[in-house]
């Protein structure tokens, strides 16, 4: 039985990841020769410590991912030895984007306890933790919904598609449209959607994760204030995914595909 949180040592890695590259990419928006120089011995510094953290995540007891440990590795070669100018840019970006798809490739175990929050503070990094470690979608039903949920639980998301299910009635709640038109504008209505239902629909709270759906004890923007929050086990089942997938599809879609302006 594995002690350590593998779940989370991925997240921690591909947010290791962000960290190593973010200076490249922000130099490239105010290119200099000088800020090129600064940047690329940067991330040769800044290279050792990531690296022995992609070996210590491919190599655990009983498994070694030495496939994806060669891969990582010679990818981030192509920011060794790119000349790092603004023309590069989306070769980098799609790079980036392959290393995170190779790390998340690899399988780790979803703790299988029930995850109490007697904490606020514990409430929300654990569901938070399930929101970044999504990578094709991230769903979230949940009827009283405010403006926070975004800042607090879906920033920072590198998930394809992000659905947002609450009551019919957020139109009226012009600081959770503001942020959700913010939203909007960054992801587009092939990325993002807003989906609406009458509260009577909307009886219990879900969280999905790619194909893991969480039951939630309490509205993501009242943990702080619930003794008894919690993350329920997580489901992959067929049925736990329609329920999902019908509030997604029979709801009002604010913003969308079929909707491509934000109200």
């Amino acid at each position: 039985m594995l002690h350590m949180n593998w779940l989370a040592e991925r997240e921690k890695l591909i947010y290791g990841l962000g960290t190593l590259l973010g200076p490249i990419f922000e130099m490239m928006d105010n290119w200099s020769q000088e800020n090129a120089d600064r940047a690329k011995a940067k991330f040769h510094h800044d290279r050792q410590l990531f690296t022995k953290a992609v070996e210590a995540f491919c190599k655990r007891p009983g498994y070694t991912f030495e496939h994806v440990r060669i891969e990582v590795l010679q990818a981030l070669n192509q920011f060794s030895f790119a000349q790092l100018d603004p023309s590069q840019r989306n070769r980098l970006e799609s790079t980036r984007d392959s290393l995170i798809n190779r790390i998340s490739s690899i399988p780790v175990d979803v703790p299988s306890e029930t995850l109490e929050a007697h904490a606020p503070f514990e409430a929300y990094c654990k569901i938070r933790d399930r929101c970044l470690a999504a990578r094709n979608r991230l769903t979230v039903v949940d009827e009283y919904l405010k403006s926070s949920v975004f800042y607090r639980y879906l920033r920072g998301l590198t998930c394809e598609k992000l659905v947002v299910v609450t009551r019919n009635g957020i139109p009226n709640d012009p600081e959770f449209m503001s942020v959700s038109k913010l939203m909007a504008n960054e992801r587009g209505p092939d990325r993002y959607r807003l989906v609406t239902h009458p509260a009577s629909y909307l009886h219990d709270r879900h969280l999905r994760a790619d194909d893991l759906v969480y039951a939630l004890g309490a509205s993501l923007d009242y943990v702080a204030e619930q003794s008894y929050s919690s993350l329920g086990l997580p489901d992959d089942s067929a049925s736990a995914n329609s329920l999902v997938d019908a509030l997604e599809s029979g709801g009002t879609e604010l913003f969308g595909p079929t909707v491509a302006i934000h109200p």
